[in-house]
């Protein structure tokens, strides 16, 4: 049986068509982002931060629209369990609120420029694991 619309394309046709995402060129962050941002890192300083950034991502350009930090912990706690369920259950409560809650990327504090270390190569590696189309890292120094 002949398709009566020749401009009619099924899905499989449409999805094997599909173009890929434009690649990312520009970050664009909100004011409160930066401002929440510097003030965790100043109210910690010396001690060094991390946080969740969260936004969305559009065409070739990445919004960040807002972030939240992360706990502290002290040297000899063991909450790493904790540190995960805190994150999804901050996820839950922004999205009840209807904010931006994807994931976009995240943040951390240096001090005299010293940010090279095992966890930021551990955090990359689980951020390519979760196969996100971009993710953006932002460092703030403190000096």
């Amino acid at each position: 049986m002949a398709n009566p619309n020749p401009t009619a394309r099924s899905f499989l046709q449409v999805a094997s068509t599909e173009e890929a995402a434009p690649p990312l060129r520009v970050v664009q962050m909100e004011g409160l982002v930066v401002l929440k941002i510097i003030k965790h890192c100043k109210e910690f300083s010396p001690a060094l931060v991390t946080g969740q950034l969260l936004g969305l991502d559009v065409g070739s350009v990445l919004e960040v629209t807002n972030c939240f930090p992360f706990p502290m912990r002290e040297e000899n706690e063991e909450i790493e369990a904790d540190g995960a369920n805190y994150q999804l259950e901050m996820m839950r409560c922004l999205r009840e609120v209807n904010v931006d809650n994807n994931t976009v990327g995240w943040y951390q504090s240096t001090l005299l420029g010293c940010f090279q270390t095992v966890e930021l190569i551990e955090t990359f590696l689980n951020y390519q694991v979760l196969d996100l189309n971009c993710f953006f890292h932002l460092l703030y120094g403190i000096y």
